[in-house]
This record gives C-alpha cells, structure tokens and sequence, in this order.
C-alpha cells in the first residue's frame, strides 16, 4: 500500500497542532461522497483523546443523526454524549472512514469544531519536532516505521567515541628496541 502524508511547518514553536481538516457524513456505501457535500472545519491533534471528536456546529453543517450515545470520560467525569458516523479528510485528501466521532461540549473548545483522537492518529506515523524554536510536524499513513530517540542518541554516541586503534607491538628480547635508541630491546625498554 503507498503512504500518503503531510507536514504543517511554524516558524514559531506551536502549543496546539491545529489545521482544517474535510468532514462529511459517512454514506451508507461506503462511497466517496461527493465534494460539495465535504465541509471544512478546524481540528486539533489530541493524543489523549481515544476518540475523534466534532462540535455542534459540524453536526448543524452537516444535518448529522447520532447512531448511538456513549459514557465519555473527561477530565469533568464520566458524560453520557451522542456519536456519530463520519468521513475525516487530512490534508492532502488522505481519508478515514467510518469514523464514530463523539460529540464535544460547546464550552470546551475554542477555535477549532474537531479532535484528531488516537483512532485516527494510530494508524499512522507522526513526528513533531522544535528545532531551532519552529515547530515541524509530519503524519504519514499507514505505518510504515518508528522514530527511536533512545536508539538514535546511543548510535551518536558510540559513533563519537569509537575506540582507536592500538598498534600492537610485539618484540623479540634480542632484536633491536621498536622506540629507536638502538639497543637490544631487553636492555631497552623490556626493563
């Protein structure tokens, strides 16, 4: 299967990975559905979330009927919400369907009408980084391989202190001294 992918760049370091995501209700065929009919919305990546998440707003835009209601654990309690069956398109059209989106409340968010959750997020390979005070941050589906901090600092590491290569000198008490004085080696340095 070929991967596809993004990268959201910053020339500031982030606190939120936030981006315009597509949104459309899931068709029963499991269809493409047609793009007048995908809206955008503004998303945040939530690696804490299990779930994906839309507002009130998404479920309005798109006239959406909950399919059931489930206990949500928040850092509130325990919330009883409606969930719904949708299509999420990322950038560059990389699409995930079906996907059971839960409701969000409308007082908790601001700026932004969805949560990328773990459903989504682990299907792939993300990285996100800071140099130099700007935030890179890529995502890539399927999983096709994993970023090992620890295992890449070790390698550094042991590339920066390979061991040197030591001559090994053997000598012959009665042959000449390998430091150059010209005497035998057992009255040189063998003593």
């Amino acid at each position: 299967m070929n991967s596809r992918s993004f990268t959201l760049s910053a020339d500031k370091r982030l606190n939120i990975i936030k981006l315009q995501i597509g949104v459309a209700e899931t068709l029963s065929s499991g269809e493409m559905p047609k793009k007048e009919d995908v809206k955008v919305f503004w998303a945040v990546w939530d690696s804490g979330a299990t779930k994906s998440c839309i507002s009130q707003v998404v479920v309005d835009t798109l006239g959406l009927e909950p399919v059931n209601r489930v206990n949500v654990h928040t850092g509130a309690g325990i919330e009883q919400k409606d969930e719904f069956i949708v299509d999420m398109f990322l950038p560059n059209n990389i699409r995930f369907t079906p996907i059971r989106a839960t409701q969000i409340n409308a007082n908790t968010h601001i700026g932004f009408d969805c949560v990328i959750g773990m459903d989504i997020i682990s299907q792939g390979d993300m990285s996100l980084s800071n140099v130099e005070g700007k935030t890179l941050f890529s995502f890539r589906v399927p999983s096709i391989g994993g970023v090992d901090f620890v295992k890449e600092h070790n390698k550094n590491l042991q590339n920066k202190k390979k061991p040197q290569k030591v001559k090994v000198v053997t000598a012959n008490r009665n042959k000449m001294c390998h430091c150059g004085s010209g005497k035998k080696f057992k009255n040189c340095c063998a003593t």
